[in-house]
């Protein structure tokens, strides 16, 4: 269901912004307002993009996703305060926290709107370290700054 969600959030973000950079066109007088003279075909132009961009919306959320691991070593105790310091100096704080998992969320409204409110991470205790879940680039860089942080 959350892929699915997913889906549509992404699918709403991609015509927003299209119909945004249209619009600037129109008023720039770069292109005509009538759509039959500013797509070859017409409204059967626009519906073949939308199509294209439901195909997009729908793929995504399965390559921007991710799981990544960050080794370290000690128990959940000992390691939770300076993975809590580190997310709050990288512009996240903690929102929800059960058992050993932790659920972080941007601070900055911006960048929420711009990951179209799908900024959340998730670091989960595990016997090897941390596993982060999350938007795959975040995932990607806060797995080597903990991994860093997390040794010295």
């Amino acid at each position: 269901m959350r892929y699915l969600i997913r889906s549509i959030k992404y699918f709403i973000y991609i015509v927003i912004v299209l119909s945004l950079m249209m619009a600037v066109f129109v008023v720039m007088k770069l292109v005509p307002a009538d759509i039959n003279q500013m797509f070859v075909n017409g409204y059967d132009s626009v519906w073949k993009i939308l199509g294209m961009f439901a195909v997009v919306s729908l793929v995504y959320p399965r390559f921007g996703y991710a799981k990544r691991t960050a080794v370290s070593g000690g128990t959940y105790e000992e390691l939770r305060g300076t993975v809590v310091a580190y997310m709050q100096e990288s512009g996240y704080e903690l929102v929800k926290e059960e058992d050993q998992t932790m659920v972080f969320r941007s601070r900055s409204f911006i960048d929420r709107l711009v990951k179209v409110f799908e900024d959340k991470v998730t670091v989960s205790y595990t016997f090897g370290g941390f596993e982060l879940e999350g938007l795959n680039r975040s995932v990607t860089r806060f797995k080597y700054g903990l991994e860093n942080r997390l040794k010295g």
